[in-house]
């Protein structure tokens, strides 16, 4: 009959038959927590690994093991870790493979049945596909080191975890990344659980981690509960039952079974860790005890990189991103393959407004795991904060086409398709963005200011008041709603918008888009005189303060109104009217009234 590890071992191997590489690693890496001295163990541990560097420690973990073993042997040749063994090596001039066996058969069976016609299209077909080969290969190459937009683009290259580069053709034409999800199996990549104590004989231990696995916690409390039938002194059981309840967000019970793990073992790490974050989800203000928590895990295992990285959240979270940088850099030796780590620091020295180092780090948390998600994020929202609009754009494409439910992303998202051109895009983007979360001040913005492109002045007014019933103090969704009411013709009540707005304009370019729009309200009305006014304020602006087309603009209005109404005085101030209909005004009657110039 087999024992355990050897039923442990057979579930490992259909593991990684049926492709599920996480359970693998799982068992194998409990495995080798009991023995370490099979190195048929380290052998398959290298196939479940996520990196290089794993992989050569497992092989030469079996080489000191077996110095014979060939399988390790082979394995780090092929690395370019390990010196070639010669024994296994077919001298080259009887190397021959099985598919140029195949081949050289199938060319003598074309060359005897096909007729020439038939080989002539072969040869043309064969053509292409090379060609075709050859493009996607040049694309990847010429694209790959350098930032671009999205109109014009041809190919754009994204990693994958294959050797193979692999493309979908739009409806338009155009060559794009195959998504992530066609390439990965998960959103996540698995580490093994830190707190895995052996517990060989009771088979309700493996079963219970295989339903924390899962996030089935009602089966995970069955299983522990008996093992602490078998074994009540079992600190861990308490631990992972505490992170069930902790996860259903009853916290009461999470403390409790912390306590008792507590109880059995003082130092057992883990549980600290357990409070600290039962303590944030209970009060997420109780900041000081949560760090007590959790500098005294640390303090009770030094290597226990997960309470570091908490630690380290912690004081992002609260603003203090030094103290967070100091922690990480202390432990990049403990985790160096740790994807969080590089997260956090990239985090951290975004909030220190370090774009550099910030950027660095989330790049190297994504090239650490492929599958990050929340890496693709901080690229995005560190690309902006450069400035970087359109090089935010793929990264921000690939966090969304997973990540459907952030409303925030996807503005971000909208930024980065409008400075790309993108504009229907990144009206789809902002309508996402405000199915999620109608209160988003910058979407609504956004979304009103491309309703005014489309002369959708109705939807644009909503957006606009909306976005000010947020920030009443927003200049630009005041001089939104005022134009959007002189596109509706009201031109009175959007008059009165403008003077209400002006007080917020701060800066010279806020004051030559009040006066913009206030010259062609005064021009609407038949305000004359105090149109000139405001079209020659805007022209006083200091340099640059406004665009050349509005200069332009302005000097027209200028030349047309002082050729027509030399000593124009207005009779009359513009008022708003309950209606949204502008009060009627008298107008000059010894001056032609100017001819409309079409806005820029």
């Amino acid at each position: 009959m087999p024992n355990a590890q050897d039923t442990m071992f057979q579930e490992a191997l259909a593991a990684i038959q049926a492709g599920n590489r996480a359970r693998a690693r799982d068992l194998l890496t409990r495995l080798l927590k009991t023995t370490q001295d099979n190195p048929e163990y380290w052998i398959w541990m290298s196939a479940v690994v996520e990196t290089a560097k794993e992989r050569a420690f497992c092989l030469n973990k079996a080489l000191q093991l077996d110095p014979l073993n060939a399988a390790a042997k082979r394995g780090l040749a092929m690395m370019g870790a390990g010196p070639v063994d010669e024994s296994q090596v077919l001298p080259g001039r009887y190397q021959r493979r099985n598919w140029q066996s195949k081949l050289f058969a199938e060319q003598e069976e074309e060359r005897k049945g096909l007729p020439a016609r038939q080989l002539a299209l072969l040869g043309v077909a064969f053509v292409v596909v090379i060609g075709l080969i050859l493009f996607a290969v040049l694309g990847q190459f010429q694209d790959r080191n350098r930032n671009r937009g999205v109109a014009g683009r041809r190919f754009t290259w994204t990693p994958s975890l294959t050797s193979t580069i692999t493309v979908l053709v739009t409806p338009t034409g155009t060559i794009q990344p195959t998504p992530l999800a066609l390439l990965l199996e998960a959103t996540y990549t698995p580490t093994p659980i830190y707190v895995n104590t052996p517990h060989p004989a009771n088979e309700a231990y493996r079963s219970a981690i295989r339903a924390y696995s899962r996030g089935d916690w009602e089966t995970v409390r069955r299983f522990m509960n008996d093992l602490l039938t078998a074994e009540p002194r079992a600190a861990d059981a308490h631990y992972y039952i505490g992170e069930t309840y902790r996860a259903e967000g009853n916290y009461a019970e999470a403390f409790k079974s912390y306590n008792r793990a507590l109880e059995i073992d003082p130092n057992f790490a883990p549980a600290y860790l357990g409070r600290a974050r039962a303590t944030l989800g209970r009060n997420p203000k109780d900041v000081r005890q949560a760090q007590i928590e959790l500098e005294t895990a640390i303090e009770k295992d030094g290597n226990y990189g997960e309470a570091y990285l908490e630690l380290a959240l912690l004081h992002i979270q609260n603003d203090a991103p030094e103290e967070a940088i100091g922690v990480l850099e202390g432990v990049t030796s403990l985790m160096p393959s740790s994807a969080q780590l590089y997260l956090y620091l990239g985090m951290a020295y975004l909030e220190e407004g370090d774009f550099q180092n910030a950027l660095a780090n989330a790049r190297k948390a994504r090239d650490l795991d492929l599958t990050m998600l929340p890496a693709y994020r901080l690229i995005g929202q560190i690309l902006q904060a450069q400035g970087d609009l359109e090089g935010s754009l793929e990264p921000l494409l690939t966090y969304t086409q997973y990540e459907k439910e952030d409303a925030v992303a996807w503005v971000w998202l909208a930024r980065a398709q409008q400075a790309a051109g993108l504009s229907d895009e990144a009206f789809q983007s902002l309508d996402r963005a405000l199915r999620l979360d109608k209160n988003l001040y910058e979407a609504l913005l956004r979304r009103g200011q491309m309703y005014l492109e489309r002369q959708e002045g109705e939807k644009a007014l909503e957006d606009f008041r909306a976005a000010l019933s947020l920030q009443s103090d927003s200049f630009d969704a005041g001089i939104g709603i005022a134009r959007a009411l002189m596109l509706l013709d009201y031109p009175g009540d959007g008059y009165m918008q403008l003077e209400r707005t002006s007080g917020l304009a701060k800066t010279d370019a806020q004051k030559a888009e009040l006066y913009y729009w206030r010259g062609q309200s005064l021009e609407a009305l038949g305000e004359f005189g105090p149109a000139l006014r405001t079209w020659n304020a805007l022209l006083a602006l200091p340099k640059g303060s406004a665009s050349s087309e509005w200069l332009e603009f302005a000097q027209q209005r200028v030349a047309e109104l002082t050729r027509l109404t030399p000593t124009v005085t207005p009779t009359r101030t513009p008022t708003s009217t309950q209606t949204r209909v502008p009060t009627a005004t008298t107008k000059p009657s010894a001056t032609p009234r100017p001819t409309q110039t079409r806005k820029p």
